[in-house]
């Protein structure tokens, strides 16, 4: 199986998406249009890119994945605040990583009222127990109460080099939550990155697509590969090593046990997201082989030219 599609013309057709029991249409037009020319460039903090947070709720104390030499950690603060997990902190964190960005601010405001931050994240509000105006407030505290933990480790002809650093997110925040979203509150949410984070994503930056994002946003495996991906495009000369599916497994793969079942449920669910990020980012240029991946040089989804 060969995924092939770098030099076709960018265009995204209707999609037909099923969440739980309803159904939902999403449409996202590009024809030809760059980010740029759209005015939809994002950023990611490249930390945040080489591996991923928790698909689904968990209450561990802390979380792990690795990329070769790369690992991180995720670990709480207050014991009773749980970690991040699932699409919302990935939106989140591609948003602050854009604005950071954007104004070289340390300092983002979040908006004047729950509903404007939502339409930022392109989320629709909805309240009750398992609306989505609740999971945001759990996920933005979530973020803002554990530390990422990047552990680094390189190998060459002079020997090993073993390198670490603790990124918090705030170092200072201030979320008022009024009872209706709507409503403009009194003084604007705002978080003050620390400054190692800060650090992380101007010195950093992964461009993407945010309307590619929002596309994919009810699947973080998808949000998680089609960052990647876009990633390693950015760099790739010629024909990848191949990147195994155990490999890729510690780095994307949360949910899944490290049995033969679980191996095989992971190179299923990956192979059906991978699929539906190709029919967005058609600049990717991957080859399936049996035992893994071959990234071939493509095209990234975000050129070099519009990172400034």
């Amino acid at each position: 199986m060969k995924i092939h599609k770098a030099n076709r013309a960018t265009r995204i057709r209707e999609i037909k998406k099923t969440s739980l029991k309803k159904a939902v249409d999403s449409k996202l037009t590009i024809d030809g249009a760059t980010a740029l020319e759209r005015d939809q460039v994002g950023y990611l903090a490249r930390a945040l890119v080489n591996a991923t947070l928790p698909h689904k709720p968990t209450t561990d104390n802390f979380f792990q994945r690795s990329n070769g030499g790369y690992k991180l950690t995720l670990s709480r603060n207050d014991p009773k605040v749980g970690l991040p997990s699932g699409t919302y902190p990935r939106l989140i964190l591609a948003w602050i990583s854009t604005e950071v960005v954007k104004t070289q601010s340390q300092t983002v405001q979040l908006g004047n009222s729950m509903t404007s931050f939502m339409k930022k994240l392109d989320i629709m509000p909805t309240g009750g127990r398992w609306g989505s105006i609740p999971r945001l407030k759990e996920q933005v505290r979530k973020l803002s109460n554990c530390t990422f933990n990047i552990a680094q480790t390189t190998i060459d002809e002079h020997g090993v080099t073993e390198s670490t650093k603790n990124l918090v997110l705030a170092e200072e925040s201030a979320f008022h939550w009024a009872k209706n979203p709507d409503q403009a509150d009194l003084w604007d949410s705002s978080i003050t990155l620390s400054e190692a984070f800060y650090r992380e994503i101007v010195e950093h930056p992964v461009p993407l697509d945010m309307e590619v994002l929002k596309a994919l946003r009810r699947s973080p495996l998808a949000l998680d590969i089609y960052s990647w991906l876009t990633y390693r495009t950015s760099y790739q000369k010629g024909r990848s090593k191949p990147i195994t599916w155990g490999s890729l497994q510690e780095q994307f793969g949360s949910d899944y046990q490290d049995t033969a079942q679980g191996k095989r449920n992971f190179k299923k669910k990956f192979l059906k997201q991978l699929n539906k990020v190709c029919k967005f980012y058609e600049g990717a240029n991957v080859e399936v082989i049996d035992n893994g991946l071959i990234l071939n040089k493509g095209k990234p989804s975000v050129a070099k030219v519009a990172v400034q």
